[in-house]
């Protein structure tokens, strides 16, 4: 299930989609809108995907109003969050030496799409206002897929 803007989207071929299929579907959506050209808003620059394994995650999370809940098992469940122009071959800020102010590895390589755990879903939203692109949100250090956290 990909989510365009503010409406749901449950298209069963976007079943088992690649992410460059639904950014073709996500600017598809983009151009129906009534918008200003110029108007470069988190909106039309990122969309959520929700695909199997986030739902599973989402199904299985304790409740927001569980007071008995861990704080991780309360981060256990995310969305991806998808950068709706993705540069393939951009590369993150390299690493610097915290004592020395150099680089000491290059940057990874930014895959276009970050997993968010739901709680920071609005601040990333905000921080996604200031950027317009998850780019430059990106955390540098990752193992296979970025978690963003604020």
């Amino acid at each position: 299930m990909a989510c365009l803007g503010n409406n749901p989207t449950s298209n069963s071929s976007l079943d088992k989609a690649s992410l460059d299929d639904l950014r073709i579907h996500f600017a598809s959506w983009c151009q129906k809108q009534d918008r200003h050209p110029d108007e470069a808003i988190a909106r039309f620059t990122t969309f959520l995907v929700v695909d199997e394994a986030a739902l599973n995650k989402i199904a299985s999370a304790p409740r927001p109003d569980d007071p008995s809940a861990r704080a991780k098992d309360r981060l256990d469940a995310y969305v991806l969050v998808v950068s709706a122009k993705h540069e393939a071959g951009r590369r993150l800020p390299s690493l610097t030496s915290a004592r020395q102010g150099v680089a000491v590895q290059e940057g990874k390589l930014f895959p276009g799409y970050m997993k968010v755990p739901l709680p920071y879903l609005q601040e990333l939203w905000i921080a996604a206002v200031e950027y317009m692109d998850l780019y430059g949100i990106c955390p540098s250090e990752f193992d296979e897929v970025p978690e963003w956290a604020p």
